[in-house]
């Protein structure tokens, strides 16, 4: 298993190759992507593996002192999800922590309805972060759903 700090570097060198890939289809008409929904999913994949890699699960992991004072809301969750257990899942590991994240913004929503206009633009992020979690999970040997 690598280090939280190779995975970030395995995570941050393939990134750029993924995205510069999915501007060159978008521009060549390959795939119907539009810029804002590209853009959208490359900060997901930048979030997912500075601040929400799998190993959020581990409340000393690097993920979770990038969120500074407000770290201390990721305890709940290092101490219900097992390490490598669902937090390594690819079917649930990004779900969770999203899910987890989203009930700290789901009041935001309350407050300014307008934001559910939003929502194309939060699943392109779901996908970005989905995707840095699946570049951990391979790197780490993990191969069940």
């Amino acid at each position: 298993m690598p280090s939280g700090k190779t995975h970030k570097a395995i995570e941050l060198v393939i990134g750029p190759f993924i995205f510069a890939g999915l501007v060159l289809c978008s521009v060549q008409k390959i795939i119907p992507l539009e810029w804002p929904f590209i853009l959208a999913a490359g900060i997901g994949y930048l979030i997912g593996t500075l601040f929400l890699s799998p190993d959020m699960d581990l409340f000393e992991s690097d993920s979770i002192n990038r969120w500074g004072p407000f770290r201390y809301i990721w305890w709940p969750y290092a101490q219900i999800c097992a390490h490598r257990g669902v937090s390594h899942s690819w079917l649930f590991g990004t779900i969770t922590r999203v899910g987890y994240l989203f009930l700290f913004i789901i009041p935001l929503v309350f407050i300014f309805p307008a934001l559910l206009a939003y929502w194309p633009f939060v699943l392109a992020f779901f996908a970005g972060c989905w995707l840095s979690n699946a570049i951990h999970l391979i790197a780490d040997g993990h191969f069940r759903l």
